[in-house]
């Protein structure tokens, strides 16, 4: 149940952080991203003593490359990414690019580490890719009107 109640709780500040995003002044994104980092480090450090946890610096090469990727790609890269989404479009449209997210996954483990892609990860895949442009990319006929009334209008 805890496990349930920190995904929620996860969530929700992550919706909270899209919008403050977008309403508070400009802050440049490789700032943002450093504060936020540095906070959650000192956080996951300050769990991990809690918990108990050995801290060992990683010994294998393999890990320190998985290490330099999530940091660099999966973690500044795509955070970066998502702010400038974040300043073109609505906090609640830049939300459908998290949804993406197990797309690429299922497509690099079957790059990486061979994993089989069956029939359920193609329909489900296409299914999220529906609802993607569905919920995120569709221009509806109302947001086309207001659009071509208001020049400065967003999606």
């Amino acid at each position: 149940m805890l496990s349930v109640l920190a995904a929620l709780g996860s969530a929700l500040c992550f919706a909270q952080a899209a919008v403050l995003v977008r309403r508070l002044p400009p802050v440049h994104p490789v700032t943002m991203n450093a504060v936020g980092m540095a906070v959650a480090a000192v956080a996951l450090l300050a769990g991990a003593m809690l918990a108990g946890e050995s801290l060992v610096v990683p010994e294998q090469g393999a890990t320190w490359a998985a290490v330099v990727y999530l940091v660099t790609f999966g973690s500044m890269g795509v955070f970066l990414l998502y702010l400038f989404v974040l300043r073109n479009w609505a906090a609640s449209r830049a939300a459908y690019s998290f949804v993406l997210i197990p797309i690429v996954t299922v497509a690099l483990s079957a790059w990486l580490d061979d994993e089989p892609i069956g029939a359920e990860l193609l329909v489900g895949g296409a299914l999220v890719l529906g609802g993607v442009y569905v919920g995120a990319l569709k221009v509806s006929a109302d947001a086309s009107m207001a659009a071509s009334e208001d020049p400065e209008a967003r999606w």
